[in-house]
């Protein structure tokens, strides 16, 4: 039985001895301008996000496990005797911004793992292209690859070469 990786436009036999998982793989710029184009109506479709600085993030309260009960439990509370809220506030505010915050905390859940898939893997394809071009780098030592491409050889050694340790 034959894998195969997927795009959401082609469908590329996968190497039966590569353990490389994005063997074949191919996302065209069409698809990657059509994700593109979905972030941004999704983004399009938010409230307007603030761009807060790391002091801001730094200062403010942070609502958390515990937390997010003392919250809940507060505007139980307030639900029970609506009296104990200050006349800037509402029940139905309370409530809105509750929702609002267990809505974003949903898209940001979602967001953070498409985010950690995408981070892994830009890593794995990363490392790949690093080992391959080591591969391609270690060929140009042969004795025929010193004679057919002495440009790329040095071109690469004075680019990308390791400094040597100094000798004492």
């Amino acid at each position: 039985m034959e894998e195969s990786n997927t795009t959401s436009t082609e469908v590329i036999e996968k190497q039966p001895d590569s353990k490389y998982i994005f063997e074949g793989v191919v996302i065209t710029p069409e698809v990657v301008t059509q994700v593109v184009t979905k972030i941004n109506e999704a983004k399009a479709l938010l409230p307007g996000m603030p761009n807060l600085t790391g002091l801001e993030r730094r200062r403010m309260a942070k609502l958390g496990t515990k937390t997010l009960g003392f919250v809940h439990g507060a505007f139980e509370a307030a639900q029970k005797d609506p009296g104990v809220l200050p006349g800037s506030l509402s029940l139905e505010s309370l409530k809105q911004q509750e929702e609002l915050y267990e809505a974003l905390s949903l898209l940001e859940a979602h967001a953070s793992d498409f985010n950690a898939k995408l981070g892994d893997a830009l890593l794995l394809t990363g490392s790949w292209n690093y080992s391959v071009a080591l591969s391609i780098y270690q060929m140009f030592k042969t004795p025929l690859a010193k004679a057919k491409m002495p440009e790329q050889q040095a071109y690469l050694r004075q680019r990308f070469a390791r400094p040597t340790k100094k000798k004492e």
